[in-house]
């Protein structure tokens, strides 16, 4: 089957016909004054697709019946960016998902569970054949949605309703459009941040044929990444009014000034926090994702931060201990070297990791040497993530003993919404083949003083999709980390990386 390019959507009306074909029922389920399923979800998927400007392939048009694999071979054969199943049986309303889905699946899942949430909808995952990820294209996101209560009497009077139909179809449609980035967080029309909207794109393969076009889709994918909770000249403002403040800090060696002009420097660009020697990669990565999302929040709580040594991240309040709050700086700084962190960054990931800190030392003050002290666990950062408020949800996967694996990696989906921090072990992986993308340079060389260089030891955010070669002994990927003010390009050994890439966590901001 030739591709479609302006098929934006399949959707796969359930059940159909007379006869039973594979595991596809004729029916489905059967209301008590004789509605039946295939009837309901047909109409609804015209609906869909009339609201979407007909950019959409149906599984059927009519009254006939197809196996699972002939509705999925429709969509395979269409080059859509979505499979959307309708089904309107006696459960609901769901939205159905692979328990092996990609992170495409579950991204489209959350928004149509946010657009149908007036519905009571809620995301649910099984063993669904007709949404494997086997059977999909790997660049198409596939979703089961469930009305439910076609039994009831109620329930069914509502589904042969046009009007009550039709808003049901609504809210498909514009969770669609939403996935497929044609709305915003306010739900007003914007440009696509999807090429294969008006064509597929050279890049959606996962293969790429040289360098230029990893970066050239890297700064597709950075610009097109638009969605924010809050605004830079709002936070700025926050930073602004707290510079004019006269009162005396608990942190007893930083400078409110210098402070201040760190913060709007950090606002203006979050890849400038930096790291330096500091083992605080997890802070890093947690405040350069939250402050690039939602800068009044942290600009709100890195100024109350300064000024009452505490501050709450939404629910969690970061308190760090007073031997922190009363270190001298300025002899850290000296220690630092060349690679020096300044004041505000120091002061930021400091207080984040020695108020929530499991293995804290009594005179752990942001140490470079003090390896242990600085350790974020997974789970942490996960919890800092959902401590914010901005995320839908927060997905941990990641693991501490053994490799996830490159189909794990290739699945991975930053940008849209979507925030990714890579797990690790940065000795064994980052050093090899890495060079800065805009600028001449290594990065740091591997310490193998570290305790832990067997195991995964850093966190980073991945800028862009993991991009593998079909048959290449080489894994190609972007990640910020270090303070680098754009990112650092890897391309490192196929095994190298299946051996040292250990998961990530993955947030999709709430629409």
């Amino acid at each position: 089957m030739s591709q479609n390019k302006n098929c934006l959507v399949v959707l796969d009306p359930g059940h159909g016909g007379s006869a039973i074909r594979g595991k596809s029922t004729p029916y489905g389920a059967r209301g008590p004054t004789g509605t039946v399923e295939k009837d309901v979800v047909l109409d609804l998927a015209r609906r869909i697709s009339t609201r979407l400007g007909g950019r959409t392939v149906l599984t059927r048009a009519g009254d006939t019946n197809l196996s699972v694999a002939e509705r999925v071979e429709v969509a395979r054969g269409s080059g859509c960016n979505a499979f959307v199943s309708l089904h309107a049986g006696d459960s609901g309303p769901e939205v159905w998902i692979h328990t092996r889905s990609s992170q495409r699946s579950a991204a489209l899942a959350d928004c149509l569970r946010e657009e149908l949430s007036g519905f009571g909808a809620r995301v649910r995952r099984g063993e669904l054949a007709v949404l494997h990820p086997g059977a999909h294209a790997r660049e198409q996101a596939a979703c089961l949605v469930e009305l439910g209560g076609l039994s009831d009497a109620g329930s069914e009077r509502r589904l042969r309703d046009p009007s009550s139909l039709d808003q049901v179809a609504r809210a498909i449609a514009n969770g669609v459009r939403s996935y497929l980035g044609e709305l915003n967080s306010y739900g007003r029309a914007r440009p696509s941040v999807a090429r294969a909207m008006d064509e597929p794109s050279p890049y959606d393969s996962g293969y790429f044929k040289d360098a230029d076009q990893l970066r050239e889709m890297t700064k597709d994918q950075i610009a097109a990444d638009t969605l924010f909770v809050s605004r830079k000249s709002d936070a700025i403002a926050v930073v602004n009014t707290f510079a004019e403040r006269p009162s005396v800090s608990p942190w007893s060696s930083l400078d409110r000034a210098e402070v201040a002009t760190r913060l709007t420097t950090l606002i203006n660009n979050p890849r400038l926090l930096h790291q330096g020697q500091l083992n605080l990669c997890g802070p890093a990565a947690f405040l350069m994702m939250w402050s690039n999302r939602d800068p009044v929040s942290f600009a709100n709580w890195a100024t109350s931060l300064f000024d009452d040594g505490q501050a709450k991240i939404g629910s969690l309040n970061i308190a760090p201990h007073s031997d922190l709050l009363t270190s001298d700086y300025a002899e850290m700084r000296k220690r630092m070297g060349s690679d020096v962190t300044e004041q505000a960054d120091w002061m930021a990931m400091g207080a984040l990791r020695n108020s929530t800190e499991v293995w804290w030392q009594s005179d752990w003050r942001g140490d470079p040497d003090q390896e242990f002290a600085g350790l974020t666990r997974p789970s942490e950062l996960a919890d800092w993530l959902r401590a914010t408020g901005i995320y839908s949800t927060v997905k941990d996967e990641c693991n501490l003993m053994t490799s996830r694996g490159l189909p794990h990696a290739l699945d991975l989906m930053p940008g849209g919404g979507v925030d990714v921090a890579f797990f690790l072990n940065t000795n064994a992986l980052l050093h090899n083949r890495a060079k800065d993308a805009t600028r001449d340079g290594s990065v740091p060389a591997p310490d193998n003083r570290f305790i832990l260089n067997q195991f995964p030891n850093h966190f980073a955010v991945l800028v862009n999709e993991v991009l593998y070669l079909e048959g290449s002994q080489t894994v190609s990927f972007n990640l910020w980390t270090w303070g680098v003010p754009t990112y650092h390009a890897f391309e490192v050994p196929l095994q190298d990386f299946i051996d040292n890439y250990y998961g990530a966590i993955s947030c999709f901001l709430r629409r």
